[in-house]
């Protein structure tokens, strides 16, 4: 069962919106608390602590807590992940890694409880506790260690660059992704005033064109107006100097 962790590399994410963060909240766990079945594990946000905390156990009773800084907003989306790589912890918020990378773990393996696992809540010694009051989404258990790449594409923070180059952008502002109607896959959506993907260029040079060229993509166009689709250099009070790639609207 992919929720008995062991000692295998694991990640755990979700998207969580709490209504109120007045108590500690479990996102997910497997196992118990006060002896009613064996203790697993459990990820959720810790008030006392401020923070999201990962909670194991490897003795099936005794808990080991990693709490790292965070502090959300109530009625506002996040994404919230840990993962396990070997003997390192690594616990993220909007794809963005908080707190160090805690190797106290070691080679240790997770206690197998043989409890169900439990979405917004976790057992106690008296029935059920530690509800989270809110909403989750997309709660996802993989038998691997999802890298920082992916782990913030999940977040919605970066674009991944599947080619070989590993060209990854970043999003800005309130890009979003249609995943019902694309034209392969999933196509970013911008909504014409502020949103855009910018991406790195390391080598200062990936996407100089000094010779021949080409630069082709799927486009869907909702309004009749001059824009930008892809650019490359400086426009600020003077002429444009790079290259660009515009759409211009229709002359009648």
């Amino acid at each position: 069962v992919y929720w008995n962790l062991a000692a295998s590399n694991f990640t755990i994410e979700s998207w969580v919106k709490w209504a109120t963060l007045a108590n500690d909240n479990i996102i997910s766990q497997q196992g118990s608390v006060g002896g009613v079945t064996q203790e697993g594990w459990s990820f959720g946000y810790y008030n006392a602590g401020s923070g999201l905390r990962f909670a194991y156990t490897t003795d099936c009773s005794t808990e080991i807590h990693e709490t790292h800084p965070f502090v959300p907003s109530t009625e506002q989306w996040y994404h919230v992940a840990v993962a396990r790589s070997g003997s390192a912890l690594t616990v993220y918020a909007n794809g963005v890694q908080i707190g160090p990378v805690n190797t106290s773990i070691g080679s240790s393996s997770i206690c197998n409880s043989n409890a169900s696992m439990r979405i917004a809540g976790l057992a106690t010694g008296g029935g059920m506790g530690a509800f989270l009051k809110g909403a989750i989404d997309d709660v996802a258990l993989w038998n691997i260690t999802l890298n920082n790449d992916t782990i913030a594409e999940h977040a919605g923070v970066k674009v991944r660059d599947y080619s070989n180059y590993g060209n990854n952008g970043t999003r800005y502002n309130n890009v979003t992704f249609n995943f019902t109607d694309p034209k392969l896959g999933k196509a970013p959506l911008f909504d014409g005033v502020d949103d855009l993907v910018s991406i790195n260029d390391t080598t200062n040079s990936r996407f100089d064109f000094n010779g021949s060229g080409t630069i082709e993509f799927w486009m869907n166009p909702r309004v009749n107006q001059d824009t930008y689709i892809i650019s490359k250099g400086t426009c600020s009070g003077g002429p444009f100097r790079g290259m660009k790639a515009n759409q211009l609207k229709n002359v009648s």
